[in-house]
């Protein structure tokens, strides 16, 4: 049987939270990870993402993580490192996240590998993106998207 571990309901500061395989987890809701870093070593279908904020974390993913939809959390001055493959971040007006309770700013993708990643409602020029293999910026349409909501054309 797959243990199920939940983070929710609380606040952690300071420390290291590895995912490693053999469990189910799941992140909220009302989970605050602040000055953390997260290690994900679960593919995304062992990953559950409820409701939460990541303030000043690093996210690492150790394999490719993908098809994760972020919507529901909400990260200021984090750090991504890893591969992300069709992910989506910040808040999606649609029926699943209408709560607009997810969002992003202030984050480093630099370190990061984005393809076919989704950046939704939110300031794009707060958001720091990859260099191409070219060595050039990453731009929209080429493997990152940006899709702002009403009032933020």
């Amino acid at each position: 049987m797959t243990p199920n571990i939940h983070y929710k309901d609380r606040e952690i500061v300071g420390e290291r939270l590895e995912l490693p395989k053999g469990a189910l987890y799941w992140l909220g809701p009302n989970l605050t990870l602040r000055n953390c870093t997260l290690v994900i070593s679960v593919a995304s279908r062992w990953l559950t993402l409820m409701s939460g904020q990541f303030i000043d974390c690093t996210i690492e993913a150790k394999g490719e993580l993908k098809n994760r939809r972020w919507a529901r959390m909400n990260f200021r001055g984090c750090r991504f490192k890893g591969r992300f493959t069709g992910n989506d971040f910040g808040f999606r007006e649609d029926e699943l996240d209408k709560w607009r309770i997810g969002g992003i700013a202030d984050c480093d993708f630099s370190e990061a590998r984005l393809d076919a990643c989704r950046f939704y409602n939110c300031d794009m020029s707060t958001i720091r993106l990859p260099r191409s293999r070219r060595g050039r910026d990453v731009r929209a349409g080429e493997g990152v998207g940006a899709r702002l909501g009403p009032g933020h054309e």
